[in-house]
């Protein structure tokens, strides 16, 4: 059985074999929990700088672009990747069905879908509003993503980040810091560890000086937000599929409408930024307090 047990109807109690240990038991538990997540942490970075690497290759080969495309979305799978190769490491005792099957038999609501959705929608109005109202292009003269691209786009999208990356950051991450912080807390170190595995992608943007650094302070303050968002509806359930329907829509949406790289990711933050504010003030006791 796995050697996290999670109380019924996903209260947020954590239940380890360690609470049966003596101190000094507990504490080498402890001290191999973090070397883990360390290992953990280094390989996943590792891995899709690799994986990255050989995709440029293939790319500067002329590979068919089928194949290219193929490798992009390789490369998001790393944490899963990194997972199944530790994981009798990570979760000794445990089989990868067991693991599998409490990361996603937990109770998920009807209303968390909608309302995670409405949030990140919401966000991608205020983008298109300020848009709008500041470069002074009317709404009409928008280019909206083609009828005939939306499945194209939604199973690359699906199969991509939001499949490839969850099992590892959700599964396995977020409950890892969760049994020494707050979910805020927690949120904020897995927002900070996933946000800067994008490095190589940030470089391989082209941007540099002023762009550079607003594209990266966007990017990341997005993405701690969305940190923060999945972890509120991920602790509801404990079921990662909630993760990678957020993770899928926020890439989806992306897309939705061409507006430009830098100013689309700015104004994105502001909208993630002043919900996420709102989020934590409303919900404080459930994100802030241990």
């Amino acid at each position: 059985m796995d050697h996290t047990l999670l109380a019924p109807e996903g209260n947020l109690s954590v239940f380890t074999f360690a609470d049966h240990l003596p101190k000094g038991g507990r504490g080498m538990e402890k001290s191999q929990e973090r070397k883990n997540l360390w290992i953990y942490g280094v390989l996943t970075y590792l891995l899709f700088w690799v994986l990255l690497m050989f995709t440029g290759l293939l790319i500067k080969l002329e590979a068919p672009v089928v194949v290219q495309e193929a490798m992009k979305n390789v490369c998001a799978w790393s944490p899963t990747f990194v997972l199944l190769i530790l994981f009798r490491r990570l979760f000794p005792g445990t089989t990868f069905r067991e693991f599998l099957t409490s990361r996603l038999s937990g109770k998920m609501r009807f209303s968390d879908f909608a309302v995670s959705l409405a949030y990140q929608v919401g966000a991608m109005v205020v983008v298109v509003g300020l848009y709008v109202l500041l470069s002074g292009t009317s709404f009409g003269s928008l280019e909206f993503m083609a009828a005939a691209d939306i499945v194209p786009i939604f199973l690359i999208t699906l199969t991509s980040g939001p499949l490839g990356e969850e099992l590892g950051w959700r599964g396995y991450v977020l409950g890892e810091l969760m049994k020494r912080n707050s979910p805020f807390s927690a949120s904020i170190k897995l927002g900070l560890i996933w946000g800067f595995w994008h490095i190589p992608l940030w470089l391989l943007t082209g941007y540099t000086g002023t762009d550079l650094l607003l594209y990266i302070g966007g990017f990341l303050v997005t993405i701690l937000a969305t940190s923060l968002l999945i972890t509120y509806f991920y602790q509801k359930s404990r079921n990662v599929f909630i993760a990678v329907w957020i993770h899928f829509w926020f890439n989806f949406l992306l897309r939705i409408v061409n507006i430009d790289l830098i100013t689309m990711v700015v104004y994105l933050s502001l909208a993630y930024f002043v919900f996420s504010v709102v989020l934590v003030v409303v919900k404080r006791d459930l994100l802030v307090k241990r």
